[in-house]
């Protein structure tokens, strides 16, 4: 279901699992978000509802600015939700979404942990899961050296894996750039572009 007024009773509830699924350094904060819904800009909302009504997650996810590609910023269940494919759905719904405000849609990214910056054994199996979760989905890792730029200002840029789904036939390096220019508007020689392409996979 799409999260499109402030006045919407699903946002107050998204909102409050956004801040407990992601850490600040992942998210805008609270009233930013607010913001961006109240003026109908940024990224787009959905909230997974079962069929009594229970809410099981939520997406947030946007077209790329001059471009055909999407992109899954936050995507979470809740702890009940999981195990039951309702992860493979919930993507599948965002992904058909994605291709309605964009019918040439071609391919899609999104951002998750690196395996090897885990600080314990539990967070690194959990990440290890994540990675794997979206693999079985089809995703290819397109670079292990991915810098997030700070979601907030004061916090420090991330290092993630950049994962893709159905891309058009370009060079991984060139949809590097295309994914920093639509998502941030930032040029190719800025060094969180240059990192990134270090990490293209394979090399």
């Amino acid at each position: 279901m799409p999260v499109t007024s402030v006045e919407d009773p699903h946002l107050a509830w998204l909102l409050d699992r956004l801040e407990a699924h992601f850490p600040p350094s992942e998210r805008e904060t609270r009233d930013e978000v607010l913001e961006q819904v109240a003026r109908g800009t940024g990224l787009s909302n959905w909230v997974f509802l079962a069929d009594e009504g229970n809410r099981r997650g939520f997406a947030r996810a946007r077209v790329l600015a001059d471009s055909t590609m999407g992109w899954i910023v936050h995507l979470a269940l809740e702890p009940e939700s999981r195990g039951h494919g309702l992860g493979a759905t919930a993507f599948e719904l965002i992904r058909y979404a994605l291709h309605e405000q964009c019918p040439t849609l071609q391919g899609v990214f999104l951002e998750v942990e690196r395996v090897e910056d885990a600080d314990s054994e539990h967070e690194r199996v959990g990440r290890t899961k994540r990675l794997e979760f979206f693999r079985k989905l089809g995703a290819v890792v397109v670079s292990r050296t991915y810098v997030q730029p700070p979601a907030q200002e004061g916090r420090e840029s991330l290092d993630l894996n950049l994962l893709g789904w159905d891309l058009p036939p370009m060079t991984p390096e060139d949809l590097v750039k295309q994914f920093y220019a639509g998502a941030f508007n930032l040029p190719a020689d800025h060094p969180y572009v240059v990192r990134t392409l270090e990490g293209i996979d394979g090399t």
